[in-house]
């Protein structure tokens, strides 16, 4: 959820920044690029919907090199339940605005997808970018919406954008 509220937060005060990276921002709910419903997944599928490698976000579940304790591991995971139970109901995953709103973010902006996110499908960068006057967009290949833990040199792109 961090892209959508990055977006939005660049669409009422992008003067405040100088540039916008966005990892595979959910938030558009186009028909046509419908990703998998988080809250529909087993808990034990989730790292192979995060990770192209499953291995890369099983660090950081319980047992995972990454994870804190289960317990702080699963209070975590109820709190992210709430939060989104409650973003979801007004509209869902997504504004039916959020499109329209796009194109008043005034920034330079990078879109990051990973090509074989099941999150948020990598077709919807196009319609970021489109939407965002000064986007462009960094697809990733061979990982998953973990783009930058599974692919280094994902992090460095991020940098030299950030940087020019």
């Amino acid at each position: 959820m961090g892209g959508w509220m990055a977006a939005e937060m660049a669409v009422v005060a992008g003067e405040r920044f100088a540039r916008l990276v966005l990892n595979a921002p959910a938030g558009l709910n186009h028909p046509d690029h419908r990703g998998a419903d988080p809250t529909k997944v087993a808990p034990q599928d989730l790292p192979g919907y995060l990770a192209h490698r499953t291995e890369v976000a099983a660090r950081y579940f319980p047992g995972g090199s990454l994870a804190p304790p289960p317990k702080q591991f699963i209070a975590a995971r109820e709190k992210e339940a709430k939060a989104l139970s409650n973003i979801q109901k007004a509209h869902g995953m997504g504004h039916p605005n959020l499109g329209r709103w796009l194109s008043r973010i005034p920034n330079e902006t990078l879109i990051v997808w990973g090509d074989r996110d099941r999150v948020a499908l990598a077709s919807q960068a196009e319609l970021w970018a489109n939407a965002i006057p000064k986007a462009r967009t960094h697809i990733v290949p061979g990982v998953g919406h973990f783009a930058m833990q599974e692919d280094p040199a994902c992090v460095a792109a991020i940098g030299d954008f950030l940087a020019g």
